[in-house]
């Protein structure tokens, strides 16, 4: 009698147990599915209804296994008690799951929109030229010694963290000031300083600089400091990008430059992109710091607001939002794209990520042709292969960008999603809100359910850039004078996607055959006139066209640029002879109009002889 009673209690207390776990694993089940739901309500606006079927579905599940629990206590059913345990345990894992799987979706999109203060890392170094036995080799011997940095006293780098390093290091020096870290380096060699002060890139900065680059193997680093910087990123526009027209400021970050620079104008209801390239080379007014001109790239020394207020100014247009990413940002979205379709011209074997220049070996092969991140990145960064060089360069890096849209907006497989999310959130900082970016997703998808195109071709990206001529600055830069022209005929074409109040003039005839393959119209020319956008403290010296003018001209035009001119006549029976040109009248020239003529020694023409 005993036993039984013993044995009746110990059932009581073994459902007692399995009673109290299963209600405390239900709660915990509950809890976590609450909060994962609470965490996707930022995301609901990619599929309300999907949105309201989970709420739902997670409501009668809490609802079924509540009623469950309930009904096995009163009933005393240790065997439909101890299934849902089991039952529960498995909810509060999937819970757990789902949970962890919201909060890294959240952290990665956390990450990939800018906050209000962010931090930049930014490096510098003390440089010094080993010229002979006894040079400076150690930092401690700079004291008493001279150093030059930029006259800038804005410039973080090249004013404000030296003077503040030397103080640190408690040194006595004499510091020289120079307009610009080309006049420093110069110095340097010339021993007219003992040291300078420059960014930890100095070596990338010149390396293609005819006058600078012989001179940077003699130098060496003694001393390297850096500056955890706060740097203040403006929120960016409030635009309803479902429907209004909106610019967006695309930055390929190198070595704390701009290495590529494109800005993208889009029109949501058209779904029209204008992508317009801006060479990074160019030389133009930089908005921030003294205001001093220099190469375009330069200006995200000073941050990425500065690099935005300079392409505002010279197009005249409001960046509304950006888009930044460094190179490992761009491998890692095409590896976890599973590569991008490219169209190359040309094999080649070009740089690889790393920080140091030279290391030619990535293989990218001629043709059309599957890359993996690797040899993307270095399609969209060589510019050696191509006669045009950086200007092959910008329509390589419009080629990356549409191939990445492509293969994104065919994306079904969700780990790859989340695996390109995870791969942006490393690397990339966007001013755009997650709302706004979750109703840029939607829009495309619901632009693709209703088109019979290809999925691809949803989106229509329009090419352009600002075209120009290599040249020199006075401080001896090797930098692009952009056509005035061209930053004209781009700034209308942007203001043309931005209005949609804006006018189209009917044609007055039409014709049409299916025959016709579409060609797009060509919104900035190749060459334009000499006349560029020329900062007010330069010049530049471009080949003019002589052609059709007479040899007076280019006589004059020589001797003032002190250039030595070979003059061949052309008589009759020559291939080049014209019988409608007058004599005396130049046919062809040596160099092309527009080409730069810094430092041209020769020029030779090809002009019409008098008939004897």
């Amino acid at each position: 009698m005993i036993d039984r009673t013993e044995q009746k209690r110990k059932k009581r207390r073994n459902l007692t147990l399995i009673s109290r776990f299963s209600a405390l694993a239900a709660l915990v089940a509950e809890v976590l599915l609450c909060l994962t739901l609470l965490g996707l309500t930022r995301f609901s606006s990619l599929s309300r209804d999907l949105f309201l079927r989970l709420n739902l579905v997670a409501l009668l599940v809490m609802l079924g296994v509540n009623l469950l629990i309930m009904l096995a206590i009163s009933r005393r059913s240790a065997g439909l008690l101890k299934l849902l345990l089991c039952l529960t345990l498995l909810l509060s894992l999937a819970g757990a799951g789902a949970l962890a799987l919201e909060r890294k979706l959240s952290g990665t999109l956390d990450k990939i929109t800018a906050q209000p203060q962010e931090s930049e890392l930014l490096e510098s170094v003390f440089v010094v030229a080993q010229k002979e036995a006894g040079s400076v080799s150690t930092v401690q011997q700079l004291d008493g010694k001279t150093v030059g940095i930029l006259a800038d006293d804005q410039s973080l780098q090249g004013s404000v963290m030296p003077q503040r390093e030397v103080d640190n290091l408690d040194l006595e020096v004499q510091f020289v000031r120079y307009d610009d870290y080309a006049a420093m380096i110069k110095a340097l060699s010339n021993q007219e300083i003992d040291a300078a002060a420059l960014p930890q890139e100095y070596a990338q900065m010149f390396e293609n600089t005819e006058d600078i680059a012989p001179l940077l193997s003699s130098l060496s680093v003694v001393h390297r400091y850096s500056r955890q910087l706060l740097v203040q990123t403006e929120a960016g526009s409030d635009k309803d990008v479902t429907s209004q027209p909106f610019t967006v400021l695309i930055i390929g970050v190198d070595d704390n430059r701009s290495d590529a620079l494109i800005l993208a104008t889009v029109n949501p209801l058209s779904m029209d992109v204008l992508l317009t390239s801006i060479p990074r080379d160019s030389y133009v007014s930089i908005a921030c710091g003294s205001g001093k001109a220099n190469k375009i790239n330069a200006a995200r020394t000073y941050g990425r607001q500065c690099t935005i207020d300079t392409v505002e100014a010279l197009l005249d247009v409001n960046v509304d939002f950006f888009f930044e990413s460094n190179f490992e940002g761009i491998i890692d979205i095409v590896d976890a794209l599973g590569g991008v379709i490219i169209t190359n011209p040309k094999e080649f074997v070009g740089q690889d990520a790393s920080e140091e220049r030279g290391h030619q070996t990535v293989w990218v092969p001629e043709g059309t042709n599957r890359l993996n991140g690797e040899q993307a990145l270095a399609f969209a960064r060589e510019r050696h292969t191509w006669q045009s060089g950086d200007f092959q360069r910008q329509s390589n890096q419009q080629q990356v960008i549409q191939a990445i849209l492509t293969e994104a907006v065919r994306l079904r497989d969700v780990d790859k999603a989340l695996k390109v999310l995870d791969a942006a959130g490393e690397n990339v900082t966007t001013n755009f809100s997650i709302e706004q970016l979750i109703s840029l997703f939607n829009l495309t998808m619901q632009k693709m359910d209703r088109s019979y195109v290809q999925n691809q071709n949803v989106v229509n990206l329009i090419s352009s850039r600002l075209s120009g001529v290599n040249g020199r600055s006075s401080e001896g830069l090797s930098v692009v004078w952009l056509y005035q022209g061209s930053v004209d005929d781009c700034r209308q074409a942007i203001h043309r996607k931005l209005n949609l109040q804006s006018e189209v003039g009917a044609a007055k005839s039409l014709s049409f055959s299916i025959n016709w393959v579409y060609t797009p119209p060509v919104i900035s020319a190749e060459t334009y006139d000499n006349d560029f956008v020329s900062p007010q403290d330069s010049t530049v010296l471009t080949m003019p066209n002589f052609v059709g003018r007479p040899l007076s001209e280019a006589r004059q035009w020589a001797q003032n640029h002190d250039i030595e001119l070979n003059v061949r006549w052309v008589e009759k029976g020559d291939r080049l002879y014209d019988e409608q040109a007058q004599a005396n009248t130049v046919l062809t020239q040596s160099v092309s109009a527009g080409a730069e003529a810094y430092g041209l020694s020769q020029l030779t023409l090809n002009v019409q002889a008098e008939e004897e």
